[in-house]
């Protein structure tokens, strides 16, 4: 997280993050991201499988 804070993660489990923080989960089930006090600015990496199935990674994982 950059500047600002958003709420974020797994629909029902999301956890609020500010300006130094970083979060990550699996994302293959509805995931969010919701600001919460108006302006937020965010470096979000998507790591996929693979086509193969192997490394890097064994599931989507959505980092923050």
């Amino acid at each position: 997280m950059v500047d600002g804070a958003l709420r974020i993660g797994p629909v029902g489990r999301e956890i609020t993050v500010r300006a130094g923080d970083s979060r990550s989960w699996t994302s293959d089930g509805p995931h969010r991201f919701a600001t919460v006090d108006g302006a937020a600015e965010a470096v979000v990496v998507i790591t996929t499988p693979r086509p193969d199935g192997q490394s890097p990674a064994k599931g989507r994982t959505a980092s923050l």
